[in-house]
């Protein structure tokens, strides 16, 4: 799944202030005054503090959520409910879930889809440059490490 817009969800923690972009011409009644710049209200893609806010933001979403992040990887996280699994892979703004019940993965993409804009892409069968496929007779999962 990507998520669309990602770093934009966030407010920022700390003072941030900019130049205006190149190109921008304020409303016609505006008078700027020379080199004026403006405070940033969220984050932005290219912003040194965008990747971390946001992974402070999906991180605090995912342990509401009573998803457990593991000590090996902070990008991974798992939530284990009885006899089901759900483990939750975040790359920038791409999540990749798997799940033993269709329904936890479905559940997990809802509450997703209330708190930003997803995509939910086609499976793929690479991630990360691993080739993963699905043996579905045996039900078992084979993971390649060179796609070149």
């Amino acid at each position: 799944m990507d998520v669309s817009n990602a770093f934009l969800h966030r407010e920022l923690g700390e003072e941030i202030y900019m130049s205006l972009p190149q190109g921008y011409t304020p409303h016609e009644c505006v008078i700027l005054p020379p080199n004026y710049v403006c405070r940033l209200c969220k984050s932005l893609y290219g912003l040194e503090q965008a990747s971390r806010q946001w992974y402070n933001h999906i991180l605090s979403m995912l342990l509401g959520a009573n998803y457990v992040e593991s000590s090996a990887d902070t990008t991974l996280f798992v939530r284990v409910i009885v006899v089901s699994f759900v483990v939750v892979l975040v790359n920038v703004d791409d999540i990749m879930i798997a799940s033993n019940i269709d329904e936890a993965v479905e559940s997990l993409k809802r509450l997703l889809r209330l708190k930003f804009q997803i995509k939910d892409l086609v499976p793929t069968p690479f991630v990360l440059g691993l080739e993963i496929a699905l043996v579905h007779p045996l039900e078992c999962m084979c993971v390649r490490g060179s796609t070149h």
